[in-house]
């Protein structure tokens, strides 16, 4: 018998018969059970049909949910930190105000998924589709260094910090970072601050609307 428990007071969420938690999971998004803060932590979900499941607020830290079928989820408030979510289906998902760091985003469908609020930090969105996405990072490739830029702060390379950090540092701040880093700022800042502005009041704007 797999039992699903919830995260914080163990009480069983759903049980049922089957060789996996992936197939009880499976079977229990199927039933359209609620499986709200349920604690699915170092899970292996790998390939997983969780399409229009209700996940929120649940436990998914460290889990593998690599190529598995999540849109139209809701993963608002989940902690799915350190998961390798490399080529799922995100698109149309909630994941506002989830904890995304250190994730492995890798090459997955966020096309029209609400990120608003999400922590990306260290995580890894290399050719992931971010179209539609409301509060989605900008990513830059084809650089020295890759850039992601969300609505209050820019990371360079390993080198995370605010935009109005950026705007202001020094040329003796910028060498500290990296040998290359003086040429390629003088090189980019323009062009790099320009678009971190950009994108911070368009996010304002769409914020603005939404009330």
């Amino acid at each position: 018998m797999i039992q699903i428990k919830h995260r914080y007071n163990g009480s069983v969420l759903f049980e049922v018969e089957a060789g996996s938690l992936k197939a009880a999971l499976e079977i229990a998004v199927k039933q359209k059970v609620d499986l709200s803060y349920s604690d699915l932590s170092y899970s292996n979900l790998r390939g997983s049909n969780l399409s229009y499941s209700n996940l929120r607020g649940s436990d998914l830290r460290d889990s593998d949910l690599s190529y598995s079928n999540l849109s139209y989820s809701n993963l608002s408030y989940s902690d799915l930190s350190y998961s390798d979510l490399r080529g799922s289906d995100l698109s149309d998902s909630n994941l506002r105000g989830s904890n995304l760091s250190y994730s492995n985003l890798s090459y997955s469908n966020l096309r029209g998924s609400n990120l608003r609020g999400s922590d990306l930090r260290g995580s890894n969105l290399s050719y992931s589709n971010l179209r539609g996405s409301k509060n989605a990072p900008l990513i830059l490739f084809g650089l020295a260094y890759q850039i992601y830029i969300n609505e209050t702060h820019i990371r360079i390379g390993c080198e995370r910090h605010t935009i109005t950090d950026w705007d202001s540092f020094d040329a003796a701040r910028i060498q500290s970072m990296d040998s290359g880093a003086t040429e390629f700022w003088t090189a980019h800042k323009t062009a790099i601050m320009a678009l971190a502005h950009h994108h911070a009041a368009t996010i304002e704007k769409q914020k603005e609307t939404e009330q």
